[in-house]
């Protein structure tokens, strides 16, 4: 049985956002999100007290027998009235961090989302991925169109282009926006992946590529000018250590083996040493991390992150090296902080590195003059997914531990 309703003040009349909401004795739990609108699941007959509580209001016990039948045999409609309670304290004000629930539903999870404008884009299912569909949802929660995905979804990928793509197991989509009504575009898998996924983002005139493999320790960074063709290397980027290892892979093969790595050289100009990695499986062993030295643009100017020389490099639009300066983010006090994330808000175009401690997120903006990073803004939920920026906002999707809730798309503002 779902419980659902708004909670409102009882002064103005107005939403209250951000209220914590629970079945007393239990650990369902929830929030109210924008608009004061809230979903809850209940459990057995659903008749325990149900707890409304934010700092700033008196907290309300409500019982689900209190709320009116809706046309659902399985939903109960229930609206709160909070009243507003002076907070005071002798040193400080405290203020409780503000989460807002940008979309949510308890009939379908939310497994991915992009941005489009002022809307958004999410990747929804009920029981499996096998069985997605795309939505585009304005601001207020209000679903504008959906439509059905003709393989097992994995992810929404954005392209250096702007367009929202569906990522599937076996095909890719193009999701197109046609007066309002989605439509899903089939593209060619091995030309996309070749294509279009290699491309990071655009400077005046310019493409900027990687030749990146995940199961080689090595990759450059490239400048495509599309009037001329011309290419340009902008940075190399390695592992030293783990390269090294890679390459002697073929110094312990049998000789049986090395043989047949020379001759598959010949036959197909891959360096043996590449082929003989292949042969032994290293990239799949305990040993061997995918490299991770993303490039961004800001004002024009293309950043690459080398996190195996701990220097940033920034290049002019026309390809020329700037300066680099040092990174040290990455290098935190217990290693397994950094989670080989960094995200960029595409309207303020800052920078934030990502890094994990008991299951919280902390966002540190990187600062692309100095290269210094801010204290870290700490996300107010454990073990979310899927984070992103935009417009001064953090946005993620987050289902509360050992609730019956599906899972939410959640933000918050970042504070720096």
């Amino acid at each position: 049985m779902t419980l659902t309703g708004r909670v409102l003040n009882a002064e103005t009349g107005a939403g209250i956002d951000g209220v914590v909401i629970n079945v007393k004795g239990t650990r369902q739990v929830t929030q109210s999100g924008y608009g004061g609108h809230y979903f809850l699941t209940l459990g057995g007959e659903g008749g325990g007290a149900i707890e409304f509580r934010l700092l700033g209001f008196e907290t309300v016990e409500m019982r689900p027998s209190t709320a009116k039948a809706t046309t659902s045999k399985d939903t109960l409609l229930m609206d709160v009235m909070l009243k507003p309670k002076p907070i005071t304290t002798p040193t400080a004000v405290i203020y409780a961090q503000k989460v807002d629930t940008v979309f949510g539903n308890m009939a379908y999870f939310v497994e991915d989302f992009q941005f489009c404008g002022d809307r958004f884009i999410l990747l929804t299912f009920e029981n499996s991925l096998k069985k997605a569909q795309v939505k585009l949802v304005t601001q207020d929660q209000h679903v504008i169109s959906s439509a059905d995905i003709p393989d097992e979804a994995v992810e929404l990928f954005k392209d250096f282009q702007g367009y929202i793509n569906v990522i599937g197991k076996e095909k890719i989509f193009r999701i197109l926006i046609r007066q309002d009504h989605l439509v899903l575009a089939s593209l060619p898998v091995k030309q996309f992946q070749s294509e279009i996924m290699p491309c990071a983002d655009t400077i005046p005139g310019n493409i900027l590529f990687s030749n990146y493999y995940k199961d080689y320790p090595a990759f450059s960074w490239f400048k495509y000018h599309v009037s001329d063709t011309s290419v340009q290397k902008l940075k190399y980027i390695k592992d030293k250590d783990l390269l090294e290892m890679y390459e002697e892979e073929f110094d312990f093969l049998k000789p049986a083996d090395r043989l047949a790595a020379r001759k598959m050289e010949i036959s197909s100009g891959i360096d043996k040493r590449i082929i003989a990695a292949h042969m032994t499986g290293f990239a799949k062993g305990i040993h061997y991390t995918p490299l991770y030295a993303p490039l961004f643009v800001a004002r024009d100017t293309a950043y690459v992150f080398d996190h195996y020389t701990d220097r940033l490099f920034r290049f002019e639009k026309t390809g020329t090296l700037i300066d680099s300066i040092p990174i040290t983010y990455h290098h935190p006090k217990d290693w397994r902080e950094w989670k080989h994330k960094l995200i960029q808000d595409q309207t303020t175009r800052k920078v934030y590195a990502l890094l994990q401690k008991n299951g919280y997120y902390l966002i540190k903006h990187i600062n692309l003059q100095t290269g210094k990073t801010d204290a870290g803004y700490r996300l107010k939920y454990p073990y979310v997914s899927r984070i992103k920026a935009e417009n001064g906002f953090v946005y993620y999707v987050y289902r509360p531990f050992e609730s019956g809730q599906t899972k939410f798309l959640y933000r918050e503002k970042l504070s720096e």
